[in-house]
């Protein structure tokens, strides 16, 4: 790190550009050292990531187009790319009402959002704002001026689940207005709703809790109106007010589904028997038009024109609402578009974004957006053999053959991948308009697609290699919402390898599918572990020492086979300074990813071991590999039994993929320019290497 990152005291006095600099720095790239080299190879037919929101500025000079890694800014007219930067996971990209800036926030589930705006002019970054949540926000948004973020947070007790609702100053972070009990769903809820709420907040389901709890900002900043099941706000976000609504407006904001129409007006349905919708102005509730059909589509609001989106229609995505006639005008096969008068603006199959006429459909005019990395992977896998490398993001995927580099299979995203022995890989498709969620097989060389079976929406389970894990509720007659089993299944044929009953709902959970483990884990102080230390004379040996049970974390080794505990451990997290966000397990060691950016090791009785700074891990019967720094350009291999360095990595571009061969002998390592690089892997590896240029 440069001087000018560790020398704060030295510029006190101006501690915004301090702030400016460290936010900037950047890893020099320098040369690669690659010791133990096998082979390297860029893949051919990248994948290219999905754009998932397009929105032209409000005076209409500018597009942007947002993937999972980037935003792109383009002028309208001529629709012509004028400059990119990296944004990887961020949310709800939008204009500045003076069109001036792009602004958005980054942050996942239950994590701390940072604010970030970016001048279009200068092409850079103008604005960045840390906002500290001591329990992260389960769902946020920013307003259009970058200044007010709306979040809001877990306050679940014993009796009910509850949010509460924060708008924080970005600019000095703190809190302004704060309202509990923003959510409040008790036992007189009906049960179903309530076991959805809990297996949503298991799934981490950012989307499910963005529609309990909807957050709308006026397109000059000027109010947020905000619905849950239990309360209605509006916001004066200038003079940071409450403002009294009329009937009119709270009657079409009851439903939870409405949106702001340009300026002044507003969107909401009012009849959940019908399916219909009012147009009213706001503030005042005046209508200008009534039962406008919107079926159960959600409602979102266009760049200019008499125009809303519908999404999803029920054999497409998307769909265009002509406020005026009240007909559809359009109905699309795109996740996104946006409109300006009669125009429209998408994203073709082949990457590229085109302006059609929006009466005929008629192309216009075309774009080709710049080459970008890939965004954050949702599911990837390599064959034992390091011969075949299948990755998605969240809306595509593909799988290559490394021999040649050649792509075998383009598909939609996936959410889980397996490489079966028998050359067929398994994957997990989400549900995508009218298909079914679905495991499919897709056999190796050749290309053809074999449904297996379809997962419906009632069924709560996730792909682990060649398992399936199910959370299967409690009959609904059973008063206890949280009653859950546990399931193991086989991908191949679904067959039930074991099942475990959790009265009091299951723990948090992750799968090492290599090691054919389940590692489960409580709070040591929660009821479950209570109760086991009761009857369990290893489980009481290992919490034995920890007389105050705060901050210790009960750990199980299950082997998923056979649904046998293995081993069993307590961690203590200092008080709860770090939380767990990944674990492994691996021959006698356990291997822990928290939320610090830290790789954690610890023997199988507890006993911690050693830590390294890293933004991610991958582990194999012998040896560990650390992505060693926050830009991932570096990492370093450890031998998993001495915990002593064998080699150290440098790379070009920062990586997004790792994994070892079967047995162990060889490591593949994938970065985010789609660059794979495989070694040998053996004691011998020198700790450094010698910098190569492949």
């Amino acid at each position: 790190m440069p001087p000018s990152c560790v020398t704060r005291g030295e510029i006190a006095g101006n501690f915004t550009n301090w702030k400016n600099s460290v936010v900037e720095y950047k890893q020099p790239v320098g040369e690669e050292a690659l010791p133990g080299l096998y082979s390297k190879r860029v893949l051919a037919q990248h994948l290219t990531p999905e754009i998932h929101r397009i929105r032209i500025s409000p005076d209409g000079r500018y597009v942007l187009a947002q993937d999972e890694n980037n935003i792109f800014v383009l002028t309208r007219q001529p629709l012509k790319p004028v400059f990119q930067f990296e944004a990887p996971g961020a949310t709800g990209a939008k204009f500045t009402p003076d069109s001036q800036d792009v602004v958005f926030t980054m942050g996942g589930f239950g994590e701390s959002p940072r604010v970030e705006k970016w001048n279009i002019a200068s092409q850079k970054r103008s604005e960045v704002h840390e906002i500290h949540v001591a329990k992260g926000c389960l769902t946020h948004a920013v307003s259009p001026d970058g200044k007010t973020l709306a979040c809001t947070t877990d306050a679940t007790n014993e009796y009910a689940f509850k949010l509460d609702l924060d708008l924080y100053d970005t600019g000095t972070a703190t809190s302004y207005w704060h309202k509990s009990d923003w959510v409040a769903i008790t036992s007189s809820y009906d049960l179903y709703f309530r076991q959805q709420l809990y297996f949503n907040l298991l799934a981490q389901n950012e989307a499910y809790f963005s529609n309990l709890s909807r957050l709308r900002f006026s397109a000059d900043g000027h109010y947020l109106l905000a619905h849950s099941p239990n309360n209605t706000l509006c916001m004066d976000l200038f003079n940071r007010v409450t403002v009294s609504l009329p009937n009119e407006v709270k009657s079409a904001v009851s439903q939870g589904v409405f949106t702001f129409v340009g300026q002044d007006k507003l969107v909401g349905m009012n009849d959940y028997t019908n399916w219909t919708a009012e147009l009213i102005q706001f503030p005042s509730g005046r209508l200008f038009a009534k039962n406008i059909q919107i079926g159960r589509a959600d409602v979102l609001a266009v760049a200019h024109g008499d125009f809303i989106l519908l999404s999803p229609l029920k054999d497409n995505p998307l769909g265009v609402l002509d406020l005026r006639s009240q007909t559809l005008a359009l109905a699309s096969k795109r996740i996104t578009l946006d409109i300006w008068d009669d125009q429209y603006i998408a994203e073709q199959l082949d990457g590229t974004l085109q302006v059609f006429d929006l009466k005929t459909a008629k192309p216009l005019e075309t774009a080709h957006l710049p080459e970008a990395p890939i965004p954050k992977l949702t599911a990837a896998d390599v064959s034992p053999d390091l011969k075949w490398l299948a990755i998605s993001h969240k809306t595509r995927g593909a799988v290559w053959n490394l021999e040649t580099g050649e792509q075998t299979y383009k598909v939609r995203g996936f959410r889980g991948v397996y490489f079966d022995p028998d050359n067929g890989i398994y994957a997990d498709f989400p549900k995508f308009a009218q298909t079914d969620r679905t495991i499919v097989r897709m056999p190796l060389p050749k290309q053809a697609i074999e449904a297996k079976r379809t997962l419906t929406d009632k069924e709560h389970a996730r792909q682990f290699g060649k398992y399936l894990l199910k959370f299967v509720p409690a009959k609904e007659n059973n008063p206890n919402s949280r009653d859950v089993t546990v399931e193991i299944h086989d991908i191949h044929d679904d067959q039930l390898l074991w099942s475990k009953r959790f009265p009091q709902g299951p723990p948090d959970g992750w799968i090492t599918s290599e090691t054919r483990s389940l590692i489960l884990h409580w709070p040591a102080g929660s009821k479950p572990i209570k109760a086991l230390a009761k009857d369990d004379q290893d489980a009481a040996s290992k919490l034995a020492p920890y007389h105050d049970k705060a901050g210790i974390v009960f750990l199980q080794v299950i082997a998923l086979d056979t649904g046998k505990v293995q081993s069993q451990m307590a961690i203590d997290t200092g008080k709860n300074s770090f939380t767990p966000k990944g674990i492994s397990v691996s021959a006698n060691r356990v291997v822990l990813f928290d939320n610090e950016n830290r790789v954690l090791v610890y023997s199988l009785d507890g006993k911690p071991l050693s830590v390294f700074q890293g933004r991610g891990y991958s582990i194999s019967s012998t040896a560990l590999l650390v992505q060693e720094e926050a830009q991932s350009r570096q990492a370093a291999l450890y031998d998993l039994s001495t915990l002593e360095k064998r080699a150290v990595y440098r790379f070009s571009s920062p990586v997004v993929f790792s994994s070892f061969s079967a047995d162990g002998k060889r490591m593949l390592v994938l970065t985010n320019d789609q660059t794979v690089y495989t070694f040998e892997i053996s004691t011998e590896t020198e700790a450094q290497g010698k910098p190569t240029t492949g």
